[in-house]
This record gives structure tokens, C-alpha cells and sequence, in this order.
């Protein structure tokens, strides 16, 4: 049995006939879904944070030498937190105390100040250590 041309056609315009109401309802209830739910991430969003800032907040006023070294602060917790991130924020904040400590205290021992206008460029002072060859 053989199909013609036309009676091919009216069968996929059948098809598609009862395809495409299906599918754009399926989208349709997609869409109303997604939209429902983004009052609840937002509140969700801003919940957290305003949690955030309430524990930046308290770390700061237990901490206030720390509020003039913020980029200390930062990197100190992002190195926690990649290590750590399934902790709270609060854990992860006291986890890097000692780190900003650390960092506060090499950055004060740099001189920023004062630039030599002719590095060494030649490495020759360069001392890798014992076990290395001294490349770099």
C-alpha cells in the first residue's frame, strides 16, 4: 500500500494538529511554575542575605582591626571557604582568623613605598634551596 503526497501531508498536519496544543500547554505550564515559585527565591535571596550581613557584621565588631583590611578578609575566607564550603559562614569566619592575621601582618612588613627605578632582573641572588637546580 502505498501513501500518496497529499494524503501524507494531511496526516503529518493531523499529527502536528494535535502535537502542538499538547506541547504549548506543557510550555505554558512550565512557564507558570517558574514564575510562581520566584516570589519564594526572592525572599529566599534576600533572607540569606541579610543573614550574611548580620554575621559579616558581628565578625567585624569582634574583630574591628579587621575592618581596614578587608581584602585580607576576603581572600582569607575565599581560601577557607574552597576548602571548607560545606561550613557555616560563622565557622567559616572564625576558621580564617588566623589566616587575616597572617595576612595583615606580611602586608604590614612590605614597604610600598619606596620603588627601585633598576631591579635586578638577572637573578643572580635567587637561592632556591637545596634540591633544586636553580631554574625557575
Amino acid at each position: 500500500m502505498t501513501i500518496s503526497n497529499d494524503d501524507r501531508k494531511s496526516i503529518i498536519d493531523e499529527v502536528v494538529g494535535i502535537i502542538k496544543p499538547m506541547i504549548s500547554e506543557a510550555v505554558n505550564k512550565g512557564k507558570e511554575e517558574a514564575l510562581l515559585s520566584l516570589p519564594e527565591v526572592w525572599a529566599n535571596l534576600v533572607t540569606d542575605h541579610l543573614a550574611i550581613a548580620k554575621e559579616k557584621e558581628e565578625f567585624y565588631k569582634k574583630h574591628p582591626k579587621f575592618k581596614e583590611h578587608k581584602d585580607a578578609v576576603t581572600a582569607a575566607i575565599a581560601e577557607v571557604d574552597g576548602k571548607n564550603p560545606f561550613l557555616s559562614l560563622k565557622e567559616k569566619l572564625e576558621m580564617a582568623v588566623p589566616e587575616i592575621r597572617h595576612r595583615i601582618k606580611t602586608k604590614a612588613s612590605l614597604d610600598m613605598e619606596t620603588i627601585n627605578k633598576s631591579p635586578d632582573l638577572t637573578f643572580k641572588k635567587f637561592n632556591p634551596g637545596p634540591g633544586l637546580n636553580g631554574d625557575i
